[in-house]
């Protein structure tokens, strides 16, 4: 026998045993013959690969919102304790919104809350040594009332020191 073929029943069942139903096929081989023979085991590998990919995205995507400054959101930042909110939103509506304040669906704000709402973009270099505030991950709870509460608004608990430009990434990461 060659090194590196199998021996299989080409048809799947192993009582079958005629001449014809027998092969020679590799490791790789073997596979495709067995994922052809039961449609149902691919399907579940498909459905079992695309679910862990999308938990990887996920995670991985919020990792990369608390360690970098996304220059089209907007952060909060809370200048007499030297903090800021290391939670992105895409409009200052839902900013204002998530610190207690209000504005109007054109984003003109009509109760202003206690900080400073700054694009990520203008985070590196003119807030130099505040502390980012990285709030809790519980994804069965989402919403901007939630993350608040996480974080107990800027609390030291969750505090992570940002490096000077000398010492930190590109973009303003840590």
């Amino acid at each position: 026998m060659p090194p590196g073929l199998r021996v299989v029943h080409l048809n799947g069942d192993t009582m079958d045993d005629r001449p014809e139903n027998y092969g020679l096929l590799t490791g790789g081989q073997v596979a495709q013959l067995y994922l052809r023979l039961r449609p149902e085991v691919r399907e579940c590998n498909r459905r079992n690969v695309g679910r862990a990919t999308s938990v990887r995205n996920l995670d991985q995507g919020r990792v990369g919102r608390q360690l970098c400054w996304l220059g089209s959101r907007w952060y909060a930042v809370d200048v007499a304790r030297r903090q800021i909110l290391a939670y992105a939103t895409r409009s200052r509506r839902q900013l204002v919104a998530l610190l207690g304040g209000e504005a109007s669906i054109n984003g003109k704000v009509v109760k202003r809350p206690s900080f400073i709402l700054v694009r990520g973009s203008e985070l590196p270099g003119n807030y130099e040594g505040f502390a980012r505030v990285v709030p809790e991950y519980r994804p069965w709870r989402r919403g901007l009332q939630d993350v608040v509460e996480s974080c107990g608004i800027l609390s030291p608990a969750t505090m992570v020191q940002i490096p000077s430009a000398a010492g930190g990434r590109k973009n303003g990461s840590l």
